[in-house]
């Protein structure tokens, strides 16, 4: 701790701090960033992204301009404080600083001030502070030790000049504001032995005795400093400039307010000042900058230090020499040691870089490379009127990673409403030039289409690397219908009733027209009823129902200009379900399991029965297993099992176990296998993921192991975890949940060559919650788990739906969706190589669906249901589709979580797709492709084709927790759809014509896409590696237990796939028990071996004397069957 024993006149505190300041080389920035009011930052008015006033801006005063959460690259920049949970850096130039805020991602311990950091971050404000969160781990340069010299400035700069220098406590201008940037003051201490959470802390004042407004009534600036100076203590103060906030009264929210203070480093404490000037020994450096893939003219490159810059105009990829004046030289023997000084280089659309460089320097290299390209947009407004004139007026910036604008760039602007008044040829879309700052703008005013929510995304063009998007709801008259009783069990009249407002008024004597697909109006005796409301704006009409069967009933009110407002309501003579048992999360399952025809429907009841159902309703088989209902059936064929009828595979809940059932309920040989853990809410994928040619079969269990097992499951017979899995992975740690996802098998590498195999994605309760695994592994990795580059992805909260693969995004690679606890989707573009969460106003645990919404052919649109009661559709940027803003509202009458997952399938017969989805509230729901938009000869029909009710008449609600699935159940040649409520399972019969080749019209007909629930749009792609699978038989018999050893044919071992070093195959052996109900019994299967090569096998059968060897297997790719008939 310091003693300052001498004391200063007050009358010459100032004269003394300014020549102080001004002697020696203390000298003060040359171009400060521009100035910020205490007043801006606390009351939010800060609009960002703005433009940095400047020419050639430094790269951190750009990122200082942009909004919180913007993404931004930090390349090699000057440490001016490092503290336990944060660090500042600061450019060469000293005019622009920032605070480094880290809690998942932390520097070495060893980082300290004058070495230079690299990391990636986001933008935000901390206590009216611009700071960067950090999220990516930091690369530092601990060898670069030249410090950054504090910048002198006076407590005005800080606090703002008296507009009357002879009245202090008058009115002020704001100060510089030199906030993140490190400073040096000189003054009198006014108060001490103060302390917060942040330390101890006394005032310093120039003279200037302006108050920060906090309780301590000081004059000056509040300085953190371990040392405590006495009151009227003359000293010298160094540190970086932030920003505290404090809290007048504590029990008033938003009287808080910043004020700016000074933090010390340790190594900077005060000082008694010393009047003696440092010589000043500044030369030059030469050298020489290049852009890397820059083409001429070039592009202007500032290079800058804290003495001076130069621009080097027309840099290409060529070097370009330069020189820089007023940089002090390196010499390590000098007393005290003179170390150079930070020089920096910087020019848009390049990432900037600083090195150290002392006088005398003639080789100093700048090889700029070239940086991501980001945009942020803006409104002023966030809401507008239809029928009115009022307009946004809309902001687009394109910049680097760094914030710096991109001048002479075009962006594409598109709205999904209202239109752009400059570009009345094209009003939803309009294409600028960006200007000296990277900036674009436009004006937006309500169209001719109705209320609702623009989204204004904004595109660079013509390479499309980056979007961002701002909303603005459209404000127009709402329709609320109620219909009283919703639900009738025998013919009956329904009051309807619709009441128009607008804000929060009604709209009296609003013309209503009220239609309906099911029963008539009484007042006309037909499915539409014209009238008006009253004063209130209530329109009221009758509806006759008479037949069982559920109605839609619309209302629609059409203002003075033309715009159209609906509402809808449903009303059901509710009909008894098609099976009596309920069902909750098991999702149900279409298939042809006898081969007759007509398909089964496949059902894990919430009784846990596995029932399986013929297509007239009767029962074909059920089974009562350890399956208490929660768990999803899948199916294939197999070739293990002869008949060529599909296996079932169903996960245990109740048991650490995973079935298989042949297609007349008799168990499957090798089945079940065991897992560590059980089930919930989960199915089995199935797909060739090791691209051998025969099928694997994928499902991670509840903590939170995912298997990988081939046909024959638990060949070794452990009965336990050890049950012959190909291999088995971890997402995490074993106190990790899979709850309520399965896994999706599809290629998410994308490498420009043929896949070599499959990638397993499922979700997770972890913080990083979605975990990817490559297919072809081989052995245990639980106590080292694998995962594909760059997994596993944080979701914001834990995932509980199935992912789903596909090319989203339009440039034939394979794009992941995923709904999250959080609220969001988050989807993986390919195209963007971005990872991004699009929210939807509720939990998501509605698992998404790939549709075709343009009818273009590809399937580019995420559909997925919430629990805000909305089923939403995207595209990769997050943009919802011409019909689809905001999601579609399921009900109207209340907030019903959407849990079941969609399915997409043409049950109109118009030759588009619809979504069907189920929902709390017991309906099921078919929406048209395009949404509210849609209109039947002219008239809006709102956006459901058909709702059907699935609450039995016996009960007052239920509801549809799973996905429906549509398919020709009958063999009649038309769709059917089949819905399970938890108090019944429903089946609707369409006119629509079904053909089970034609892809386009049923892109996505049941949970996760298909019957092997693998949850992925595009085809397996063909084998790479080989498999050699058979029946071990003798006298016509199959042989289990027998061992199937594997050679290359000139006798040399085969390897097990990826052993280091190189490990020999053992043998396998053949399933099957003494059950004689089993199916597929004495069957083997060789998964992973390499492919156009020649094998031979050796059969030892138990009890055989004498070994049976087959020679001469030729394989090439893809799976060979190899029989064994044992004498």
């Amino acid at each position: 701790m310091l003693s300052f024993r001498e004391r200063i006149a007050p009358s010459s505190v100032v004269l003394l701090a300014v020549l102080f300041l001004l002697s020696g080389n203390h000298s003060s920035a040359q171009a400060a960033e521009p100035s910020i009011s205490t007043s801006q930052l606390s009351n939010g008015s800060y609009a960002y992204p703005q433009p940095t006033g400047s020419d050639n801006p430094t790269p951190i005063a750009c990122m200082k301009n942009l909004p919180d959460g913007a993404s931004v690259c930090v390349n090699r920049k000057s440490v001016t404080r490092v503290a336990n949970d944060y660090l500042y850096i600061e450019e060469a130039d000293r005019t622009s600083g920032i605070k480094v805020i880290f809690s998942t991602h932390y520097p070495p311990v060893e980082l300290q001030p004058g070495n230079l950091v690299s990391f990636r971050g986001m933008m935000g404000t901390l206590n009216g502070e611009r700071v960067i969160y950090a999220s990516s781990e930091f690369d530092c340069d601990l060898y670069a030790n030249s410090r950054i010299p504090p910048v002198g400035v006076t407590t005005a700069s800080i606090l703002g000049w008296p507009v009357d220098p002879k009245q202090p406590e008058g009115p002020r201008v704001s100060g510089l504001v030199p906030v993140g940037i490190a400073v040096r003051i000189a003054g009198v201490v006014t108060s001490n032995v103060w302390a917060d959470d942040d330390g101890y802390f006394i005032y310093v004042d120039d003279g200037w005795r302006k108050k920060d407004g906090s309780d301590v009534g000081a004059p000056g600036v509040r300085v953190y400093t371990t040392a405590l100076p006495q009151v009227g203590d003359f000293l010298v103060v160094s540190g970086v400039l932030g920003y505290k906030t404090f809290d007048p009264d504590p029990g008033m929210p938003g009287d808080e307010f910043p004020i700016p203070v000074l933090r010390c480093n340790y190594e900077d404490e005060p000082y008694y000042p010393s009047f003696q000037p440092e010589p000043r020994q500044l030369g030059e450096i030469r050298g020489f900058v290049r852009l890397v893939g820059e083409q001429p003219p070039g592009k202007d490159v500032r290079i800058y230090s804290r003495n001076g810059s130069v621009i080097v105009r027309g840099v290409t990829d060529s070097y370009k020499p330069f020189v820089l004046r007023g940089i002090p030289p390196i010499d390590p023997q000098h007393e005290p040691p003179l170390t150079g000084a930070p020089v920096s280089a910087s020019a848009p659309g390049y990432v900037s870089n600083t090195l150290i460089a002392g006088a005398g320097d003639n080789n100093v290299v700048f090889e700029l490379m070239p940086s991501e390209t980001f945009l942020e947009i803006k409104a002023s407004t966030d809401t507008i009127a239809i029928c009115s004139s009022e307009k946004a007026i809309i902001s687009a910036m394109l910049r680097d990673c760094e914030g710096k604008g991109l001048p002479g760039r075009q962006v594409k602007l598109t709205t999904t409403k209202g239109v752009f008044v400059e570009a009345p040829e094209h009003p939803s879309w309009i294409v600028k030039t960006t200007d000296a700052f990277g900036f674009v703008s436009t004006i937006l005013k309500a169209g001719s289409d109705n209320s609702g929510v623009a989204v204004v995304t904004a595109t660079d063009e013509p390479n499309r690397q980056c979007s961002a998007e701002v909303r603005i709801v459209l404000r127009g008259p709402v329709v609320a219908v109620s219909a009283t009783p919703k639900y009738l069990t025998s013919s009956g009249n329904v009051a309807i009733t619709a009441q128009v407002t607008e804000g929060a008024e009604a709209v009296p004597f609003a013309p209503v027209v009220f239609r309906t697909d099911h029963g008539s109006f009484q007042q006309s005796g037909t499915k539409e009823y014209s009238t008006q409301a009253d004063q209130y704006g209530i329109a009221r009409a009758n509806l006759v129902v008479n037949a069982p069967g559920t109605a839609r009933v619309l209302a629609v009110y059409t203002n003075e200009c033309g715009h159209e407002t609906l509402g809808w309501a449903v009303v059901a003579y509710k009909t008894p379900p098609w099976f009596a048992q309920g069902v909750q999360y098991s999702h149900p399952l279409v298939v042809d399991l006898d081969g007759d025809g007509p398909k089964e429907v496949v059902l894990v009841t919430a009784a846990g029965y596995l029932t399986v159902l013929r297509a007239n309703g009767t029962i074909y088989w059920n089974l009562i297993t350890h399956l208490p209902g929660n768990n999803t059936i899948s199916c294939a064929v197999l070739n293990n099992e002869r008949s060529g009828r599909p296996v079932l595979f169903v996960p245990a809940e109740s048991q650490q176990r995973l079935y298989a059932f042949c297609y007349d309920g008799t168990p499957l040989a090798g089945w079940p296998v065991g897992t560590n853990y059980r089930f919930i809410r989960a199915a089995a994928a199935i797909g060739d993921i090791n691209l051998d040619g025969t099928p694997e079969i994928v499902a991670g269990d509840e903590s939170c192991y995912v298997f990988s097992w081939n046909p024959t499951g638990d060949w070794r017979k452990s009965g336990n975890w050890e049950s012959s899995f190909l291999w088995r992975n971890l997402t995490h740690s074993s106190s990790t949940t899979i709850f309520n996802t399965t896994c999706a098998l599809g290629d998410l590498k994308n490498d420009p060559m043929p896949p070599v195999y499959l990638d397993v994605v499922v979700g997770s309760n972890h913080t990083e919650a979605v975990f990817g695994f490559p297919g072809n592994l081989w052995g245990d990795f639980v106590n080292n788990p694998v995962y594909l580059d760059g997994f596993p992805k944080s979701a914001g909260a834990r995932v509980q739906t199935s992912p789903a693969i596909g090319d989203i995004d339009g440039d034939g690679k394979n794009d992941l969706a995923v709904g999250s606890d959080d609220g969001k989707v988050y989807i993986l573009s390919s195209k963007l190589g971005t990872w991004r969460g699009y929210s939807t106003g509720g939990v998501v645990r509605s698992s998404p669906a790939l549709a075709d919404l343009d009818g273009d052919g590809n399937l580019d649109a995420v559909v997925v249901g919430s629990d805000s009661g909305r089923v939403f559709a995207m595209n990769y940027l997050g943009q919802a589709p011409p019909g689809w803003d905001g999601g579609i509202k399921l009900n109207p009458s209340g907030d019903y979580p959407v849990e079941s997952s969609p399915i997409v399938a043409d049950v109109t017969g118009d030759g588009k797709p619809e979504i069907i989805v189920g929902c709390n509230d017991g309906n099921l729901y078919a929406i048209y492709a395009d949404g509210v938009l849609h209109r039947e000869g002219g008239i809006a029909t709102g956006p459901f084709a058909w709702i059907k009710c699935c609450v039995p008449p016996n009960e007052a609600t239920a509801q549809i927790l799973t996905a429906p699935v549509a398919d020709d159940v009958d063999n009649d040649g038309k769709v059917e759809v089949v819905a399970a409520s938890d108090k019944g399972v429903y089946m609707f019969h369409f006119e629509a014509p079904w053909d089970p080749q034609n892809f386009a019209q049923h892109p996505w007909p049941t949970f996760h896409a298909n019957n092997e629930r693998n949850g992925c749009a595009t085809p397996t792609p063909p084998p790479v590696k080989a498999s050699i699978v058979g029946i071990v038989s003798r006298g016509g018999q199959p042989v289990p237990d027998a061992k199937v050893y594997i050679w290359e044919q000139d006798g040399s071992p085969v390897i097990i796939p990826h052993s280091d070093p190189p490990v020999s195959r053992g043998y396998v052996l053949t399933v099957g028990t003494t059950n004689p109900n089993e199916r597929g019994k004495g069957a083997y299967c060789i998964n992973q071996l390499e492919p156009n090569r020649v094998y031979k096998i050796k059969v030892e059968v138990p009890g055989a004397s004498q070994p049976v060897w087959v020679e001469n297997i030729q394989v090439s790719t893809g799976q060979v069957v190899v029989d064994v008939n044992v004498p």
